[in-house]
């Protein structure tokens, strides 16, 4: 940590103005950041759920300014940080950027009660700092012979957050208040009162006339002021006398109007030593050194985000050496600096904020050492996420997430219409929707594994994830690896969220559920009863919910049009998201009812010789395979192959055991898919093609009427091709084999991703 970065406070307004004075008297080597959370304030009277979800955005915020500690000025904040279990993702986040957190000093209060051993003290403090019981916890271990009293004061607060103008008049309005909240104790007061709200020392003029002389007043902000110099000199982070600034060497950040502030400002006489800004906390990178790693489609949309957020200094970075070029000519009128090839992350701790692409590792040597220095790594969706209007839908899955996530915004378009979004790892990039949201808005947000592993939050409505099967391992190392990055599209969820999860995926439940989940579950399953979430009885499908009315799908399964179970399973995700936010169930039982697939999985388009072709171009790994195998009842002529990543092919070639007559494979995983297709009794036979074209005519040569033609590739793509170009090579090669017999041709939803590669 470097001693020379600020410290960091916030508060949920101006009241802990107070302690950023004595921190400046005490330190005056320091350089100090103060977020004032004047839109949100009060939080003693709102729902405690909510204002650990500010407290959460706000520290996650004020680590983008590169602090070296955090001091949570606000007592209802600090009652609430206090209560984060050991795995919340904010700690975790914090450890990793080696900042502690120190909330206001109750302790210190009661240790100073413990000084003044009073027979009677009063602890005056909002409701929800009341509620945790946190002053009332110490004092019973510190001080076990008082007698603790509480009272909440909010109108304190909005006194001092929001005074009249005429003096005389707020001197008056303050007496009152203080005087009808202290009521029963002014016939016989305590003997301590205890400030516990950073607000309430401004009043304490008001409080003394009214509680008269022999009460102690403790002031917990001059306790905390003399700790924070302690830790500071104790860990050798205190700053050097060259270190000293003079004048205004205090930022002060807002929410709100920043004129507000100030007025409050000059009310203390502080106005002219303080630097006020409005900003949005989580995403303010004004005067930031700005790096961004990747310059795909998710890069350049990055930079048109970046363009128009006041970066004092862009660097593009890209091992492809045509990306200097990208830069050019995408954006010629903006200053960026490139850097490119093999060296192109060298210097990359320089930066104040890195912006990383999916497809870069996060455990790179140079992301360690930008993280070290205390670089927050972001993604594009981290910045799509803490500015997005409207709800939001978070799907995930190793199969079947973008056919869930299109579902999703079908669900909710037929009633919003282009209100409904689709974003993330499928259609445009994220941040590309960005300024088109708008508070009516619902976004369906497909996440990756890749974009899930390092995301620093997730403010969602609903979580949906739909299964985890071995994929990836090349990049997370192994399973549980795999399962811990997919896991956090459930551990960063607030407790108001939704997370809707499949109670039949044995890897969901037994290696992701047990890591932790604060939201509301909601499972769904295809093959069990259950009492909320969604399920089938007989032909029909259920969605239901405590609060809320049961949604019944007659003879849903009779009259289906889709081909698989796992289509269940999508529908199933999606409907419950729909159905848990509150979409007309009207609009869900249509779309259900129509639903027949999306395009490029298990998509049936051609008949040849009484043989029907169908593509699974999607279908990019075993276990995607395998499900496509099982959907269709017809003898399979499979055709697969493509890179290979690490995957092993027994359990997609013992689901081929009985319902596929041969196999014709090409790319990398060829011999390996036909080895194991070899060691089966009896062998399915495997023909090894060059190339995908050569497999397809081997395929339908040999396909009999009634058979099926199935390309489900069980791999990924080469580089430099996407699966639908593979699933449009495919369907050439078919129609260059003679007329389409089908009749029922199309119906599909639309796959957004090769709508927009094709408009390419």
């Amino acid at each position: 940590m470097n001693r020379r970065f600020r410290i960091g406070v916030f508060d949920s307004g101006a009241g802990g103005l107070e302690l950023m004075d004595q921190l400046r008297r005490l330190l005056p080597a320091e350089r100090l950041y103060y977020f004032a959370d004047t839109v949100n304030n009060p939080y003693g009277e709102r729902p405690a759920a909510e204002v650990e979800r500010f407290v959460v955005e706000i520290v996650e915020g004020m680590l983008l300014r590169r602090v070296k500690l955090l001091v949570i000025a606000c007592n209802t904040a600090s009652a609430l940080f206090l209560r984060l279990p050991p795995e919340h993702p904010l700690r975790a986040k914090l450890a990793a950027a080696g900042v502690d957190v120190i909330p206001m000093a109750i302790s210190e209060a009661v240790s100073e009660l413990a000084v003044l051993k009073p027979r009677r003290v009063l602890v005056a403090a909002t409701r929800l700092t009341v509620e945790s019981g946190v002053y009332q916890r110490m004092a019973a271990e510190l001080v076990p012979a008082a007698v603790v009293e509480t009272v909440a004061a909010p109108e304190w607060v909005t006194r001092v957050e929001r005074p009249v103008d005429d003096p005389e008049t707020e001197r008056a309005l303050r007496r009152d208040a203080v005087r009808r909240a202290l009521a029963p104790y002014l016939d016989a007061p305590p003997d301590a009162l205890v400030l516990a709200c950073t607000h309430f020392p401004q009043l304490v003029s008001e409080i003394r006339e009214a509680i008269g002389p022999r009460c102690a007043l403790v002031n917990p902000a001059i306790g905390l002021a003399h700790f924070v110099k302690n830790y500071l000199d104790v860990r050798g982070l205190a700053a050097d006398a060259e270190d000293r600034r003079d004048g205004r060497d205090a930022v002060l950040f807002t929410n709100g109007r920043a004129e507000a502030i100030e007025k409050q400002l000059a009310r203390l006489g502080a106005g002219s030593r303080v630097v006020v800004r409005q900003v949005d906390i989580r995403n303010d990178l004004s005067g930031k050194a700005v790096d961004i790693v990747g310059f795909g489609a998710t890069g350049q949309s990055v930079l048109r985000h970046l363009a128009t957020r006041g970066a004092s200094r862009i660097v593009v970075r890209d091992c492809r050496v045509a990306a200097a070029e990208d830069v050019r000519r995408h954006f010629p009128d903006l200053a960026v600096a490139v850097k490119t090839g093999p060296d192109y992350l060298e210097g990359l701790s320089e930066a104040d904020v890195v912006v990383r692409s999916p497809g870069a590792p996060a455990d790179l040597p140079p992301f360690r050492a930008a993280r070290a220095a205390g670089a927050p790594i972001l993604t594009d969706i981290d910045l799509f996420l803490s500015r997005a209007k409207g709800r939001k839908v978070a799907i995930s899955g190793t199969n079947g997430k973008t056919t869930t996530t299109i579902l999703a915004h079908r669900l909710f378009a037929e009633s919003l219409g282009d209100a409904a979004r689709i974003v993330g790892n499928v259609g445009r990039p994220a941040l590309d929707d960005l300024p088109e949201l708008t508070d009516r808005s619902v976004s369906a947000l497909e996440l990756s594994s890749f974009q899930l592993e390092e995301l620093s939050a997730l403010p969602v409505d609903a979580s949906v994830l739909l299964n985890i099967t071995p994929d990836h391992l090349d990049r997370h190392g192994d399973m549980a690896g795999y399962i811990r990055a997919k896991g956090r599209i459930f551990t960063l969820l607030d407790a108001r969220a939704f997370a809707i999860y499949n109670i039949d995926c044995e890897a969901t439940v037994n290696g992701l559920l047990p890591q932790g989940c604060r939201a509301r579950m909601a499972p769904f399953s295809r093959r069990r009863r259950l009492s909320l979430g969604a399920w089938l009885e007989g032909d029909d499908l259920v969605f239901a919910y405590p609060d809320k009315r049961p949604l019944i799908i007659r003879g849903f399964l009779n009259a289906a049009r889709f081909v698989g179970h796992h289509n269940i399973e999508n529908l199933m995700g999606a409907g419950l998201a729909a159905y848990l936010l509150d979409a007309p169930p009207a609009d869900i039982e249509r779309v259900i009812r129509r639903f027949k697939g999306v395009q490029y999985r298990i998509e049936r388009f051609y008949r040849l010789s009484g043989a029907t072709c169908y593509d699974d171009s999607k279908g990019t790994n075993p276990d995607a395979t395998i499900k496509a195998v099982e959907a269709l009842d017809a003898p399979i002529r499979l055709v697969a192959g493509g890179s290979n990543k690490g995957y092993g092919f027994e359990d997609v070639a013992a689901a081929c055991r009985g319902r596929v007559v041969a196999a014709y494979l090409f790319g990398e995983i060829s011999p390996l898919f036909a080895g194991s297709l070899a060691e089966l009794d009896p062998p399915v036979p495997a023909t090894l093609a060059a190339d995908l074209e050569t497999a397809t005519r081997l395929a339908a040569a040999d396909a009999k009427p009634g058979e099926a033609v199935l390309f489900s590739p069980a791999s990924a793509s080469p580089p430099g091709q996407k699966y639908y170009q593979r699933g449009d090579r495919f369907k050439a090669a078919v129609a260059a084999l003679g007329p389409n017999e089908l009749d029922d041709v199309g119906g599909y939803l639309p796959d957004p991703l090769a709508e927009r590669g094709h408009a390419h």
